[in-house]
């Protein structure tokens, strides 16, 4: 659930429902994944005894860093974007670096997912990586530094700079949309409630 330091401040009966889905979730396969940008810690206190693990990207100070995985590690982090610790018990705590899916499927995956679904088709293996897409991100970054400081949010169909229309990938899929779909058919079927 996103932003539910909200939901908790407009609704604090929401508290009792997620000690209950922390509590009987368990047995049944369902954990709690909960996401603010705030964290205020006198609204989920309750809450805290069920959550298995913790996320943290950059914070922006030591305090918030301290009251989500209980050190200042997240707030020392570098600024660029994908950054974070996974918390997953009292004593570990370990470093990451994300990447980012959200963005149009690469023309060579597009290509690539069509010739292997020809029959005998033989599929050449690619290096995995985000290199093909570095500018495109850098543009991004670009494009959001220069929405947030104009005060608006781009829009998915706006031009990113330094890229003509015409070369924008028109792809419907994003990145992880494809993963979901390859991995849909992998590994045991979900149990059943």
């Amino acid at each position: 659930m996103d932003e539910f330091s909200e939901l908790l401040a407009t609704k604090l009966e929401f508290v009792d429902l997620f000690v209950s889905i922390g509590r009987l979730g368990r047995s049944l396969g369902v954990h709690l994944l909960l996401a603010s940008q705030r964290l205020d810690e006198s609204r989920v206190h309750k809450v805290e005894g069920h959550l298995s693990y913790r996320l943290a990207l950059r914070t922006f100070s030591s305090m918030e860093s301290r009251s989500v995985i209980g050190v200042a590690s997240a707030y020392e982090l570098p600024s660029a974007p994908g950054n974070g610790f996974l918390k997953v018990d009292t004593t570990n705590l370990v470093r990451f670096k994300d990447a980012y899916v959200s963005g149009p499927v690469p023309e060579a995956l597009s290509e690539a997912d069509q010739s292997a679904q020809q029959v005998g088709a033989v599929q050449e293996i690619t290096a995995f990586g985000l290199r093909q897409q570095g500018e495109l991100l850098t543009a991004r970054t670009a494009e959001r530094l220069e929405a947030d400081r104009l005060g608006r949010s781009p829009a998915a169909g706006d031009p990113v700079p330094g890229q003509s229309p015409d070369s924008r990938q028109q792809s419907a899929e994003t990145l992880l949309e494809v993963l979901i779909g390859r991995l849909e058919e992998a590994g045991p079927p979900a149990r059943q409630v």
